[in-house]
Order: C-alpha cells, then structure tokens, then sequence
C-alpha cells in the first residue's frame, strides 16, 4: 500500500498502513502514532499538526495543504486524490 492511503471499514473507523496510522475509535475521534497527527474536534472538523495538515470546514468539504491530501464525502468515509497540494470535494 502506498503512503497514507485508507481503508475505511466502518463509519468513523479508519486503520491506514504506512506513515500516519491512525486510529479512530469513535466518531470523531482521532488518534496518530506518527506523521500526520490529527485531533478532530467534532465530526467532519479535522486540525492537523505536521504533515498531511488539513482543514475541514463542513463535512464533505475538504482543503490539504501539503502530503496526504484527502477527500471526504460523508462521516466516516474518505478517498485520497493521489496528488500533492491539490484539494478535491466530493459530495
């Protein structure tokens, strides 16, 4: 798999592979070992610290800044776009 990629199994459930593993366990709630720590504040609201920052306004709405860029589309779901400093929406 590659860096940061997903896999989302259920809603507010995300385990990825590589650098910024995370593990969500409820929802709306975010815990990182690594690159990319996030803490999300409420559901569809995401701060992050280092690399892959993000910022979500409302949900389904995204905007990355650097590496790990993603795009939510509903609570609990996400797909990354596979480009560095883009920002996509998927509604």
């Amino acid at each position: 798999m590659a860096v940061g990629m997903m896999a989302i199994t259920e809603v507010g459930m995300v385990v990825t592979t590589e650098v910024g593993m995370m593990a969500i366990t409820e929802v709306g709630m975010v815990v990182t070992t690594e690159v990319g720590m996030m803490a999300i504040t409420e559901v569809g609201m995401v701060v992050t610290t280092e690399v892959g920052m993000m910022a979500i306004t409302e949900d389904g709405m995204a905007a990355t800044t650097e590496v790990g860029m993603m795009a939510i589309t509903e609570v609990g779901m996400a797909a990354t776009t596979g480009m560095v400093g883009t920002e996509a929406i998927l509604q």
